[in-house]
């Protein structure tokens, strides 16, 4: 069991596009991200594992929003003078963007929004600096020179010039950061699948969904689901109604949530006995409900 675990992002797992397009208005995470953080709130796993964002995927997420706002804005203007050009004076089309001209008003915005992201304390995820000491630049020279994963496209998806640069930095942070925890890289680039076998370390892995994500911590932390499930259920109206009516009790009545317990595992899905409040009397169910199906298998009033 690991007492601490890093949930890294690559820039790919982090980012959200419309397309192949970024959102230039605002720094905007992908739905994984967000999913994730939720998953690890409804654990209550927030001083355990940590979502942290190396400094070299999130300054190029950054430098992809420039690049994107230049050449929408550019392309957008190139499209209006076509248009003037097509329609002359049957159109009249005036465009202001809120921004200067020059390139660094927008570099300037961008670095604002860092900034209040940053000072958010709604925000959950560390930027990890990327290590800048002589012996990893040593390290990253001669894998590189020796084309030691991930500075290796053959068997990835990669064909940018700095792709294994930058996977490097990535995973040396994640060396130098995680210490004796495990480090978990959410990420769609199969290149670190080499350079963890290659560099025989067994605390590091790669996933591509909360899923995965899920199985690891409920395993590592010895859940069992419990304090996922609660958090599922607790607020599930519809769930309640289902039971009540399988209790034949009915929906016709007042009920408010006051706990579960007994909670254990079956072929079947997760059984416990819920506590609701019926019309003032708290009544106990015995529950068989499959979480991952989100379905109700059977229940029924417990019998004293």
């Amino acid at each position: 069991m690991y007492d601490n675990i890093y949930v890294y992002f690559d820039t790919n797992a982090i980012e959200t596009r419309v397309g192949e397009k970024l959102f230039v208005s605002q720094i905007r995470f992908s739905r994984l991200y967000y999913e994730i953080e939720k998953l690890i709130k409804d654990l209550q796993l927030e001083k355990q594992v940590h979502i942290c964002i190396p400094e070299v995927a999130w300054l190029e997420m950054l430098e992809h929003m420039k690049m994107c706002y230049k050449s929408e804005k550019q392309s957008m203007m190139e499209k209006i003078s076509e248009i003037k050009k097509l329609f002359g004076d049957l159109v009249d089309i005036d465009i202001q963007f809120a921004l200067a001209e020059e390139e660094s008003a927008y570099s300037g915005f961008i670095k604002e929004l860092e900034r209040e992201m940053l000072e958010d304390s709604k925000f959950l995820a560390e930027i990890i600096p990327f290590p800048k000491d002589e012996k990893t630049m040593q390290i990253l020279f001669e894998k590189a020179n020796q084309s030691i994963s991930p500075f290796t496209r053959a068997k990835g998806k990669k064909e940018y010039s700095d792709a294994g640069f930058k996977d490097a930095l990535i995973f040396e942070t994640m060396v130098h950061h995680t210490n004796n925890g495990m480090g978990i890289l959410v990420t769609k680039d199969i290149d670190y699948e080499g350079a963890f076998k290659y560099a025989q370390v067994d605390n590091f892995c790669c996933i591509e969904t909360v899923e995965e994500l899920k199985t690891i911590l409920v395993e590592n932390y010895n859940i069992m689901d419990t304090r996922y499930l609660e958090s599922q259920i607790q607020e599930n109206e519809y769930l309640f109604e289902r039971i009540l009516e399988e209790s034949g009790i009915g929906v016709q009545c007042n009920y408010i949530y006051e706990g579960m317990e007994e909670i254990r595992e079956t072929d079947m899905g997760q059984e416990f006995i819920l506590k609701l409040r019926v019309n003032g009397i708290i009544q106990s169910f015995e529950v068989v409900y499959d979480i991952g199906a989100n379905e109700l298998v059977s229940a029924g009033l417990k019998e004293d």
